[in-house]
């Protein structure tokens, strides 16, 4: 005798039968992709930010005037430069009572006159991210 199902129809036994014939589940719509506007269609190649270009005018006044410090590498985006300039600078103070310090404390300051040299003359051309410097 052939096995019948909840709705008495025949079941035939080479193909699967669902676990629960009565429930079918509810149509479902496929879903469309919601975009969004594209914000910045040009990602850097380094996977950095998309920054403004920064000043060169800007870079060597910072040079000048606050270079023995680093900032004008912070400024620049060379942040661990500008922390082993501001480290160096920190650290000769103190050494300054054992006389070392007033030895090291001119190493930033003529490193710092050393990159300003570089900046005026166009050695350094792109800031830390590779964005050309606007003169």
């Amino acid at each position: 005798m052939e096995e019948q199902n909840l709705n008495q129809q025949p079941v035939d036994p080479g193909v699967q039968q669902p676990v629960n014939p009565g429930f079918q589940q509810p149509y479902q719509p496929p879903m469309q992709m919601q975009t969004q506007p594209v914000r910045n269609p040009v990602p850097p190649m380094n996977g950095a930010p998309v920054t403004a270009q920064k000043s060169k005018i800007t870079a060597i006044l910072l040079a000048l005037f606050l270079g023995g410090l680093g900032i004008h590498n912070f400024y620049l985006g060379y942040t661990n430069k500008a922390i082993a300039q501001l480290v160096i600078y920190l650290v000769s103070i103190p050494l300054m009572a054992i006389i070392i310090g007033f030895f090291t404390i001119f190493i930033p300051g003529i490193w710092a006159f050393v990159e300003l040299i570089m900046l005026v003359t166009g050695s350094i051309k792109t800031d830390g991210n590779g964005i050309p410097l606007k003169d």
